[in-house]
């Protein structure tokens, strides 16, 4: 299995990420913060989930005063689904 789509399906894999990925309905950004509140878990955990997400190509931090803001990935930035 090509290491992209193991990463995608393990993105996929957790209740949790799944929780996580519909925070971003609608195309909105959030901090790691926001997402660990609206999820109900640890800043850490959020930021880890959020990490497994990104590896997945599912979704892709940009700064904003110093803070990573998340949103959802754009097809062809990085990795994307296969």
């Amino acid at each position: 299995m090509e290491p992209a789509t193991a990463d995608f399906l393990k993105a996929l894999a957790s209740e949790t990420r799944q929780k996580v990925l519909q925070q971003f309905t609608g195309g909105i950004e959030l901090t790691v913060s926001e997402v660990a509140e609206r999820c109900a878990l640890k800043p850490s955990t959020a930021s880890e989930h959020l990490s497994l997400l990104r590896r997945g190509g599912l979704r892709t931090p940009r700064r904003r005063d110093a803070r990573p803001l998340w949103r959802t990935a754009e097809a062809g930035s990085g990795r994307t689904a296969p």
